[in-house]
């Protein structure tokens, strides 16, 4: 169990291609592991991110699993319900893994 509801993931992304063309490329990028459910009250605590506005960073809900509706948590609940059959229960923590938007940016 994480026992904060917000941390970051740095992670090393490489790409190699050889054909048509040989090419690669390394980049750092660091993702946001939060819960969905304290997500905006975890925003207050810094200037520097936001949720639902424009920020340095920022996390709207609309970003992600845009195929379904209501609030990040019952999105991920519906993936979960369609993917693998099974029913997320309702006292179960939700952690979401991904990518802030950056300047606006996603």
């Amino acid at each position: 169990m994480l026992w904060t509801s917000l941390a970051r993931a740095p992670a090393k992304i490489r790409h190699r291609r050889y054909s048509p063309k040989s090419h690669a490329f390394e980049s750092e990028l660091t993702y946001l592991w939060f819960n969905p459910d304290q997500i905006e009250h975890d925003a207050q605590t810094c200037k520097l991110w936001s949720v639902r506005r424009w920020n340095i960073l920022s996390i709207k809900p609309d970003d992600f699993l845009t195929m379904y509706s209501g609030s990040i948590r019952e999105r991920v609940k519906k993936a979960i319900l369609e993917h693998a059959n099974f029913v997320a229960r309702a006292d179960w923590e939700i952690r979401v893994l991904a990518l802030p938007r950056y300047f606006g940016f996603r």
